[in-house]
């Protein structure tokens, strides 16, 4: 057991600097704002490091000192920075103590309790409170027994009992999600169903093979259809007979037509043959005076040309009489050289016409041979169309016999058919199809809803059955852990139902005394080695419940930090 033998403050919240030599009790008095609070902040800070307010550096300065020796010789400074980390060193005499936050946190059982500060809370705060000093003795292993693993995304350095409840609202909440999705699952099942036909079962209809049902509707068709076609063929074999013949007629008709018009024209051929003929001879005959005509006319042309030339001379003659002879001699020469071109050009056009004759006369000659030939040819055609007109006529008439035995075999075969094969009732065949197909149809939807059923519906049931088992144990294990839980306060108690009792009265039935001396007795049992206890506002109890206190704290083996505001200027009392 150990007290605060002495600390030292310096720019923390509102106290520039104070050294204090601390007794038993120790209490700060002075008006609101004279650093009363700050003191007991400081002594909070320099073991817990944690803040009661954003700004704990006094305004203006860069560091705070606070500084703290035990009576057992143990020495803490603190120093709290605004630009760079804060400094922390524990030491005392002859022994290696660690400089550690943990180390302070265990001298001081974890924090200093403010009895006036917990007097004050609802009734809430003042349960978790003192639910927080009930020592339960745990481990992980206990957790993986009680839920089967070690549940996620719990923070399992607070206590158990926090634990559970963290640990019960997350499988609440995951069984709330499983529930909603086992919902989601069961409303998709009842579409399903509904889109279903009444009493539909999949498996009764899986394995169906719905193309052999098609298949024999197929069948029946085509035995129907072959018996009506077999009906068709008896009662039109006359007619069919009938047909072929006049079928065949019409053929040997267009036959002797075609082969009408072929002679009609070969003749033709023939007829125009012997007309070329008949003229190339008449051209023959006209040619020698056709010959004899051209000559004189080419001679007739000449001497126009000559007399024309004469004539031109003539007049040339005249106009140049008054020119010089020069050119009276050239005229001459130019008149001889034309009169020498139109005499070759007869003897030119002479030959000519003597070889064009000869030409036409071995033209006419080749075209008489040539149709001569060609009617020949034709002649020979005629008789050998007359032959193939026979060939023709007679392949039309041995294949009327060939349709007609074949007609008498197909009425032959449809004649057995219909007495080995009556027509089949489509319509049962075809239902029974479509009903096949139709069931198979559903299949796809059977598949979805059995999925659903038996894997994701099934294994959320299960996890949703085991996230309930969950939330119930981790709502009993509480009281069970509770009725076995060592009670640091005497005639503290907790029921059934998880409610603080003290001398079996609930918390919110105690008097506001009551109250006070439950909250002393939380203070001493929550102090750790450090025996020091902190009230602040002390002026807030009635004279005489301030003077009980006074004498409960000269009297028993704590050490007291009080604020009150009974004075008109700072000031420090000392008792003890």
């Amino acid at each position: 057991m150990s007290m605060i033998k002495s600390l030292s403050i310096e720019k923390f919240l509102g106290l520039k600097e104070i050294d204090l030599d601390c007794s038993k009790i120790n209490i700060f008095k002075g008006p609101k704002g004279s650093g009363k609070s700050s003191i007991l902040e400081g002594i909070e800070k320099t073991f817990t490091n944690k803040n009661r307010r954003t700004e704990v550096i006094r305004h203006g300065e860069e560091e705070a000192t606070l500084y703290v020796k035990l009576d057992d010789g143990l020495e803490v400074d603190r120093r709290v920075r605004l630009e760079k980390a804060d400094y922390l060193k524990i030491r005392k005499d002859d022994e290696g103590v660690p400089s550690t936050e943990k180390f302070l946190r265990n001298l001081i059982n974890g924090d200093i309790f403010r009895p006036l500060d917990w007097v004050n809370m609802n009734i809430k705060q003042q349960t978790k409170s003192i639910l927080g000093m009930l020592k339960i003795d745990w481990t992980n292993e206990n957790i993986i027994e009680w839920f089967g693993e070690l549940p996620s995304n719990i923070d399992y350095n607070n206590h158990i009992l926090v634990i559970l409840k963290a640990i019960e609202d997350k499988y609440y909440r995951d069984r709330e999600e499983v529930n909603r999705q086992i919902k989601e699952l069961k409303t998709q099942i009842k579409v399903i169903l509904d889109e279903l036909p009444t009493e539909y079962h999949g498996e009764l209809w899986r394995d169906k093979k719905v193309q052999e049902y098609y298949n024999k509707v197929s069948q029946a068709q085509k035995i129907n259809h072959w018996i009506e076609d077999a009906k068709a063929l008896q009662e039109n074999f006359h007619n069919k007979i009938a047909a072929i013949k006049a079928n065949a007629e019409s053929e040997k008709n267009r036959i002797k037509l075609n082969f009408n018009q072929h002679k009609a024209d070969i003749k033709d051929i023939i007829g125009l043959s012997k007309a070329r003929i008949e003229k190339s001879k008449n051209a023959l005959e006209n040619a020698d005076k056709n010959l004899d005509f051209e000559l004189k006319e080419a001679t007739n042309n000449f001497l126009q040309e000559e007399h024309k030339l004469k004539e031109d001379l003539s007049q040339t003659l005249k106009k140049l009489e008054e020119e010089y002879l020069l050119k009276v001699e050239k005229a001459k020469v130019s008149h001889e050289e034309k009169l020498k071109g139109i005499n070759v050009t007869l003897l030119e056009n002479k030959e000519r016409l003597k070889k064009s004759s000869e030409f036409v006369k071995e033209s006419e000659k080749d075209n008489i041979v040539l149709q001569e030939k060609k009617i020949a040819a034709k002649e020979q055609e005629l008789v050998s169309l007359g032959v193939t007109e026979e060939q023709e006529i007679k392949a039309v008439n041995e294949k009327i016999l060939t349709e007609k035995e074949k007609e008498e075999i197909k009425v032959g075969k449809a004649i057995e058919y219909m007495k080995n094969n009556k027509a089949i009732d489509i319509k049962p065949l075809q239902d029974e199809a479509d009903k096949v197909a139709e069931m198979q149809s559903y299949l796809r939807q059977w598949d979805m809803l059995i999925d659903i059923r038996d894997n994701k519906l099934a294994s959320k049931e299960r996890y949703a059955a085991i996230q309930t088992k969950r939330v119930d144990k981790a709502r009993s294990l509480p009281r069970e852990l509770l009725q076995t839980a060592k009670m640091p306060i005497e005639g503290i108690s907790v029921d059934s139902n998880g409610f603080i009792r003290i001398n079996n009265i609930l918390i919110d039935g105690l008097s506001d005394g009551e109250k006070l001396e439950l909250a002393m007795k939380i203070a001493k049992a929550q102090a750790g080695e450090l025996k020091v206890i902190c009230i602040d506002k002390f002026e807030g109890l009635n004279p005489a419940t301030q003077e009980r206190l006074l004498k409960e704290m000269i009297n028993d083996e704590y050490q007291y930090f009080v604020t009150s505001t009974g004075a008109d200027k700072f000031e420090i009392e000392k008792i003890g």
